[in-house]
C-alpha cells in the first residue's frame, strides 16, 4: 500500500487559495505541521479526511475546488479520482468526532477481534484477500469500460460532425442534418446495425457521386417522350413484301432497249404521257412524224399491267420511307435530375446508335426499290433481312431512355420522399465508413462484455462483502472493544469514574460516570478531547486493522488541555502511533509541537546511527491577513527546528523580517501579528504584574525610557492593535499603503526599545538567532 508524498495543490479549498507544494518538501513517515489557530490546520485535515472516506469534492464545503495528491506508489489523486482512492487512511479531528459521539446520546460501537477466533479470523483473512483481488478486477473492467466508452464516445460526436458536415454541403434546410450529433448517429447505428456490417452499404466513388446529386433539393418539371414500338415481326414481312416485288413485273411486250436503259424507259414513259395529254401527232422532242406502229409498240411496252405494277412500287416506296425511326426530338440531358443524366446520357447514346444502324438498313432497301420503280423489269434485285438483334438494341435504347425518363418523373412526383431516401442512403454510406474504419461494432461489443464482467465483478464483490460482514460479526465484539477503551481512557485520565456501557439494541455506547444507568453529557472539553482521541486510537485495530498499515492523521489532540496535561495525548500519540506506516500531526501548541518535534529528531538520530536517511519532516501554516486571507504550507524554518520555544521562534522570524530592504504586502500583515505576540511576551516577562494587558504593558514600559518616547510607543502600539489580534482588521482606501510603509519602521522601533529595556537579553536573543547552535 502507497504512502502520501506531497499536496501538489490545493486551489479554492477553504483558506488553501491557490496552494502550490511544488516548493514544499516531499512527506515522510513523520510529519509534523505547526500552524497558530486560523491558519488552516483544520482544513487541512480534512483533505485527508475526504481521501479516507472517498468523498467526492461536489460532496464537501468546497465543491468548486481542485486538489492534487501525489503518491509513492500509482498516479496521483485529483478531486475526479478522489473515490476511487485505496490509502488505508485514519483521520482523526473534528469531522470523526462530530461522526462518531454524540455526547448527548450514544457513541459507536467499535469491534475488536476476540483472541481465541483464531481459524476464523485466517478464513476471514482469506476472503478479504479474495475481495481485494475481485475489487482489483471489478476496477480494471470500470477502467477498460471507461476507456472504451471515451473512444466510443469520442467517434460518435468526431462522426457526427463530418457526416453533418457532408450532408449540410448538399442541403442545409434539413433540420435532421443541420443539428446531426452524437445523439442522432448512435440511434442510427442501432437502428441499421445489420445494415453499417453489410459491405454493400458503402458506395462506390461513381455511386456516391450519384446519390449526392440525386440528394440535391432542386426540383425539376416532368419530361415527356415517347416512340413507336419496333417489332421484329414487321420488319420481317417487310422483307417478305419487299422481295416479292423486287423479283416480279408486268406482262408485256418489252422492248427490248427500254429494259435495258431503265432512264431511257422512264423518259420515254413520260412522253408518251406528254404526248397524249397534248393529242401531239409529232414526237415532241424531234419533231418528227410518229408513225402508228411505233406508237403502238410503245403503247404495248407501256400497257395498263405495267402501270399498276409501277403503283404497286410506288405505293411500297411510300410504306418503306414511314419505316424510318426517328429520334431526333429526344430530350436534353440538361432537363434531367443531375443523378439522371449520365445514365440517360448512355442510354440515348445507344439508341442513336441502334437506330442509325437500323435506318441505314431501310435506307438500303429503300435504295434498292427505287431502283426497282425506274426498271420494274429488273427482277434481279435483292435485299437483305434485317437482323433480330439489331431490332432488340433499338427497343433496348428506347426501354433505357423511357427508363431514365420514368425515374426522373418518379423523382418529381415524389421529390421529397426521394430526395430523402436518397440522404438515407448516404447517412448510410457515411455511417458503414465510419464504423468500419474506427471497428465501431468491436469495439461496441468489447464494451459490453467490459461491463458484463464489471457486473459479474460486482456481483462477486458484493457476495464476499457480505461474507466478511457476517465473519467480522461472528469475530467481533463491541464489549472487547468497550473493554479496551474503558481501560486506555483510565490510564490516560489518571481516574476510573468515566466509562463507556455497550447497548447492544443499538451496537453502541454510552457514557456513563460512577457506572451509573444513564448516559452523562455533562462532560468537561478536558473530558470530551480525551474521550474522543482514546476512542480514535482504540479504533485504529477495528477488524484486525493494523496500525503498521496506516496512515494516521492527528489534527491538535491537546485542543482543551493545560499545559500541565500535554504529557498524557503526546505519551498515548508516541506509544501506540509509532509504527504507524505514515504519521501526520497537525497543532497549534507550541509545546505540543516540542514534544513531538524531540520524537521524532530523537527517531531521525536512531536511523541516522545506521546509516539511514531521515523519516521526519517538519513544515509550518503561513498565512496572510489581506482580505480575502490565504494560507500556505511550507518547511519549516531552523527556528522552528531548532529552539526550545515559541518565543525564539516569533524572535527569529520578526527578526529576519527587519533584515529585509523591503517587505511584501503579505510579510507586512504577518509582522504585526508577530510584533504584538513577541512584544507582549516580552514585556510580560519584564512587567508580570501587568501581564495580559498589552496597553498597560507598554504603558509601564516606557516610564524611565529615553530613547523610545511616548509618541514612539503610541506609534508601536497603534500599529500592532490595527493590524493584528482581530477577528476582523479594518480595511480602508489607504490601509494597505499604510501598513506596507510602516511595518519595516514600527520592527525596527521595537528591537530599539527592547534594547533599551534589556540590552543584555536582546543581545542574547540576537545572538541566538544569527547562530541557532
Amino acid at each position: 500500500m502507497s504512502t502520501i508524498t506531497s499536496i501538489r495543490r490545493l486551489t479554492n479549498y477553504g483558506i488553501f487559495r491557490n496552494f502550490d507544494g511544488t516548493k514544499t518538501q516531499p512527506f515522510g513517515k513523520l510529519n509534523l505541521v505547526y500552524g497558530w489557530n486560523g491558519s488552516g490546520k483544520s482544513t487541512l485535515s480534512t483533505v485527508f479526511e475526504i481521501l479516507q472516506l472517498r468523498t467526492p469534492l461536489s460532496q464537501t464545503r468546497f465543491p468548486n475546488a481542485e486538489i492534487q495528491i501525489d503518491l509513492a506508489e500509482g498516479g496521483p489523486i485529483t478531486g475526479a479520482t478522489v473515490s476511487n482512492c485505496t490509502l488505508n487512511i485514519h483521520t482523526f479531528n473534528q469531522g470523526f468526532i462530530k461522526k462518531n459521539i454524540d455526547w448527548d446520546k450514544s457513541v459507536k460501537g467499535i469491534l475488536l477481534v476476540a483472541k481465541e477466533k483464531i481459524e476464523e479470523k485466517k478464513a476471514l483473512d482469506a476472503l478479504r484477500e479474495e475481495l481485494e483481488q475481485v475489487k482489483i478486477q471489478e476496477q480494471q473492467h470500470i477502467k477498460k469500460a471507461v476507456e472504451l466508452e471515451a473512444a466510443i464516445s469520442k467517434f460518435l460526436t468526431d462522426s457526427a460532425k463530418r457526416t453533418k458536415t457532408s450532408l449540410q454541403v448538399i442541403d442545409v434546410s434539413d433540420n435532421r442534418y443541420f443539428n446531426y450529433n452524437k445523439t442522432k448517429l448512435e440511434d442510427f447505428l442501432a437502428s441499421h446495425a445489420s445494415a453499417v456490417k453489410n459491405v454493400a452499404s458503402v458506395l462506390s466513388t461513381k455511386d456516391l457521386a450519384a446519390q449526392t446529386q440525386a440528394a440535391r433539393p432542386e426540383h425539376r418539371p416532368n419530361i415527356e417522350v415517347s416512340f413507336n414500338q419496333v417489332q421484329f415481326e414487321g420488319f420481317t414481312k417487310a422483307h417478305e413484301r419487299l422481295t416479292d416485288l423486287l423479283g416480279a413485273s408486268a406482262v408485256n411486250a418489252a422492248i427490248l432497249r427500254l429494259t435495258q436503259h431503265s432512264g431511257l424507259q422512264t423518259w420515254v414513259a413520260s412522253g408518251i404521257e406528254l404526248h397524249q395529254a397534248l393529242s401531239s401527232e409529232a414526237c415532241e422532242f424531234c419533231g418528227g412524224v410518229l408513225h402508228p406502229s411505233r406508237l403502238q409498240e410503245l403503247q404495248a411496252h407501256f400497257n395498263e399491267e405495267y402501270k399498276k405494277f409501277q403503283e404497286r412500287l410506288s405505293s411500297a416506296d411510300s410504306w418503306l420511307h414511314g419505316k424510318y425511326v426517328d429520334v431526333s426530338a429526344l430530350p436534353s440531358e440538361s432537363d434531367f435530375y443531375d443523378e439522371f443524366r449520365g445514365p440517360y446520357k448512355d442510354a440515348a447514346t445507344g439508341l442513336q446508335t441502334a437506330v442509325q444502324k437500323l435506318n441505314s438498313c431501310i435506307g438500303q432497301w429503300h435504295d434498292t426499290l427505287r431502283e426497282k420503280i425506274s426498271n420494274q423489269f429488273n427482277i434481279n434485285l435483292q435485299v437483305s433481312p434485317i437482323s433480330h438483334e439489331l431490332i432488340e438494341s433499338v427497343q433496348a435504347g428506347m426501354n433505357a431512355v423511357a427508363a431514365q425518363v420514368a425515374a426522373h418523373n418518379k423523382k418529381t412526383a415524389n421529390f421529397q420522399a426521394e430526395t430523402k431516401k436518397s440522404k438515407e442512403r448516404l447517412e448510410l454510406h457515411y455511417a458503414a465508413v465510419e464504423a468500419r474504419d474506427f471497428g465501431y461494432v468491436d469495439r461496441c461489443n468489447d464494451r459490453e462484455a467490459e461491463n458484463k464482467k464489471r457486473e459479474e465483478s460486482a456481483s462477486l464483490r458484493r457476495k464476499l462483502e457480505q461474507q466478511v460482514r457476517q465473519l467480522q460479526q461472528s469475530l467481533s465484539s463491541a464489549g472487547i472493544g468497550a473493554e479496551q477503551f474503558n481501560a486506555a481512557l483510565h490510564r490516560f485520565l489518571g481516574r476510573s469514574e468515566i466509562s463507556l456501557h455497550f447497548k447492544p439494541e443499538t451496537g453502541g455506547y454510552e457514557i456513563v460516570r460512577h457506572n451509573g444507568s444513564k448516559h452523562d453529557g455533562n462532560l468537561s472539553e478536558g473530558e470530551k478531547t480525551a474521550i474522543a482521541f482514546v476512542y480514535f486510537i482504540t479504533k485504529l485495530t477495528e477488524n484486525d486493522n493494523r496500525v503498521e498499515d496506516s496512515i494516521i492523521v492527528i489534527d491538535d489532540p491537546i485542543s482543551s488541555f493545560d499545559s500541565n496535561y500535554l504529557f498524557h495525548p503526546y505519551s498515548y500519540l508516541r506509544a501506540n502511533c509509532e509504527k504507524a506506516k505514515q504519521l501526520f500531526v497537525l497543532t497549534h501548541n507550541f509545546n505540543f509541537y516540542k514534544l513531538v518535534r524531540d520524537w521524532y529528531a530523537k527517531a531521525d538520530s536512531n536511523r541516522a546511527q545506521k546509516g539511514k536517511g531521515p523519516a521526519a519532516f517538519f513544515y509550518v501554516l503561513e498565512t496572510d491577513n489581506a482580505l480575502p486571507r490565504s494560507s500556505q504550507l511550507t518547511n519549516a524554518n531552523e527556528t522552528l527546528v531548532r529552539y526550545h520555544s515559541e518565543y525564539h521562534y516569533i524572535f527569529s522570524r520578526l527578526h529576519q523580517l527587519r533584515e529585509h530592504e523591503s517587505l511584501s504586502i503579505e510579510d507586512s500583515f504577518l509582522s504585526a501579528n508577530l510584533a504584538r505576540k513577541l512584544l507582549e511576551a516580552f514585556l510580560s516577562f519584564k512587567f508580570p504584574r501587568q501581564r495580559g494587558d498589552i496597553a498597560s504593558l507598554m504603558a509601564v514600559a516606557i516610564e524611565g525610557c529615553k530613547t523610545t518616547t511616548v509618541e514612539t510607543k503610541e506609534r508601536i502600539y497603534r500599529f500592532i492593535n490595527k493590524y493584528s489580534h482581530s477577528d476582523y482588521i479594518e480595511i480602508d482606501s489607504d490601509a494597505s499603503e499604510n501598513l506596507h510603509g510602516e511595518s519595516r519602521n514600527v520592527i525596527a522601533l521595537i528591537f530599539e526599545w527592547m534594547g533599551e529595556l534589556d540590552p543584555v537579553h536582546l543581545a542574547e536573543m540576537e545572538s541566538v538567532v544569527k547562530s541557532p547552535d
